[in-house]
């Protein structure tokens, strides 16, 4: 019964998507799966369908997917190992007692490697030209560059 509600609370938090939340500096909020970036712009593939582009100087801030699977999966490896370490099992049972005390890291462990993925593909396909500031992304244009 334990292991059902664990990995109830799994599915629903790889259901969290692979969509990141992008903030503008006009307060509007884009939901979608970034598809990529380059040095300007920021492409998303929404739910209503097509690709949507985004100035990098009109962010404020980017919520990448997989972070909540990253944490909960940390959690849940955390509990698994504590209560395996804490597991008083009797000799007769003991790899199946072992085996139950573990299992919150067996569905932990695969959350996290997710979380990581999702979240450093998410990352990687928005580019990394500029770096972020408080304001926005700090760009230059080429036309301002002195030679």
């Amino acid at each position: 019964m334990r292991l059902c509600g664990i990995c109830a609370l799994a599915v629903f938090v790889l259901g969290c998507g692979t969509t990141a939340t992008i903030s503008r500096a006009d307060g509007a909020q884009i939901t979608g799966e970034i598809v990529r970036g380059d040095e300007r712009n920021i492409y998303l593939s929404t739910a209503a369908g097509g690709t949507t582009k985004v100035r990098k100087t009109e962010i404020t801030d980017v919520d990448h997917p997989g972070d909540a699977a990253a944490i909960v999966g940390l959690a849940l490896t955390a509990v698994g190992l504590i209560s395996l370490a804490a597991s008083d099992c009797h000799p007769s049972n003991k790899g199946e007692c072992q085996a139950l005390s573990v299992s919150p890291a067996f569905v932990g462990v695969p959350m996290v490697l997710w979380g990581i993925g999702v979240h450093s593909g998410s990352e990687r396909a928005m580019g990394s030209s500029g770096e972020r500031r408080e304001s926005g992304w700090d760009l230059q244009d080429e036309e301002s560059v002195e030679p």
